[in-house]
């Protein structure tokens, strides 16, 4: 018998919700919406009501621009069941579209906190507690909460909750960044580092993935030092050269395109850092040989550009250069390669945050290599610099 007929033969709540069922998986959401409510007003259950109420605001938000409509149907359905988690989902989900970080942030903090028990799964486009969780992690982003954001992402995506969120919080730790504590050397990490370096026992590291500690390994923790940094953003946070100057008393020239990392420079950083396009610089201008090169702009076609560029002229001793291979394939990582493995060793190649996400390769000028150097292909930081 339809669901249509046998509504007809008997309007109980249980025959109204399956024939609002029947018309929201064949996308007639106007009539499944009438059919859920008709449901929740028969009073069948605080469950049943509770699942309707959610089910019929997932089909106004289906049609589209009905969220307010969509907000109060989940509130309600809430406030049934305040206990349960699925309906407090779909409104910090909402309110994070909305931009109304704030209120989705304490929201899922909420029910973050509460959490104790295991409950009866309904059927309502909820995956589980980690659902709330990356929605706390995405509020964390916007409201400036950067490092609880990666840590949340990152949790999620070794934890293996469901493969859809893995792939989501991967995505995202591609464009937030990995949580600082995976890569920061810190001098309770001097035992194990396997390559020390003078000075290595009292610093602590600002690079994303020790970069920093790449350029001292390889130059035996040279003082007084000099680097030219091309894509420079933040003069501090995950920055390749602020430990060279803080601590090792490096002077060097940033480059940058974005004004507003340019003005932060000059604010918290001692040496220049230049406000210009670096496919456009004349770095004719600039000295001959430095003895670190970093390039990390984006997309990574521009980066060859510079690259090539820079290389007319110039002369390094360590270079980072970042190919983005994870995500642009790995064109410009093989060009790159071609273009610098005349005079320099690729020491370190395709190092990620892990094995699948490799993005840049680290190079050392012959006349300095040596094979104490050298790390194995994709290889994670940690593995090339602790034992």
């Amino acid at each position: 018998m339809s669901p249509l007929i046998d509504y007809v033969n008997n309007k109980s709540a249980k025959t109204a919700y399956n024939l609002a069922e029947f018309y929201r998986l064949n996308q007639q959401y106007a009539a499944a919406i009438s059919f859920y409510l008709e449901a929740a007003n028969k009073q069948y259950s605080n469950l049943n009501d509770y699942t309707c109420l959610i089910k019929a605001a997932l089909c106004f938000e289906k049609q589209g621009d009905r969220i307010g409509t969509v907000l109060d149907l989940l509130y309600k359905a809430a406030s049934i069941l305040p206990e349960r988690y699925e309906a407090f989902f779909h409104i910090v989900r909402i309110l994070n579209s909305l931009r109304r970080y704030h209120e989705a942030y304490l929201l899922s903090e909420i029910q973050l906190t509460k959490f104790t028990t295991k409950q009866i799964e309904i059927d309502c486009e909820y995956e589980g507690i980690h659902s709330i969780l990356f929605e706390k992690g995405a509020a964390s982003w916007w409201l400036g909460y950067t490092e609880d954001a990666r840590i949340i992402m990152y949790d999620i995506y070794t934890s293996n909750y469901s493969p859809r969120y893995t792939a989501l919080a991967y995505t995202n730790l591609r464009s937030i960044g990995y949580p600082r504590s995976l890569n920061m050397y810190t001098p309770s990490k001097y035992n194990s580092l396997k390559r020390k370096f003078p000075g290595a026992e009292k610093i602590t590291n600002y690079s994303q993935v020790m970069q920093d500690m790449f350029v001292l390994t390889a130059l035996n923790g040279k003082k007084y030092g000099t680097y030219l940094e091309i894509g420079s953003a933040d003069p501090i946070m995950f920055n390749n050269t602020y430990l060279l100057e803080k601590d090792f008393g490096w002077s060097g020239i940033s480059i940058d395109i974005d004004p507003k990392q340019i003005s932060k420079f000059r604010l918290h950083r001692k040496n220049p850092a230049i406000h210009a396009d670096g496919v456009l610089f004349n770095y004719s201008l600039l000295e001959k040989e430095y003895d670190y090169l970093q390039v990390d702009c984006e997309p990574a076609s521009i980066s060859y550009t510079i690259l090539e560029k820079v290389m007319e002229n110039k002369k390094f001793k360590v270079i980072t250069f970042e190919h983005d291979a994870y995500k642009e394939g790995g064109e410009y990582r093989e060009k790159s390669r071609n273009l610098l493995s005349k005079d320099y060793v690729l020491t370190v190649p395709n190092v990620g945050f892990d094995k699948t996400g490799i993005f840049e390769d680290w190079w050392v000028h012959k006349s300095i290599f040596t094979e104490n150097l050298l790390g194995v292909d994709s290889k994670t930081c940690s593995e090339y610099f602790y034992e």
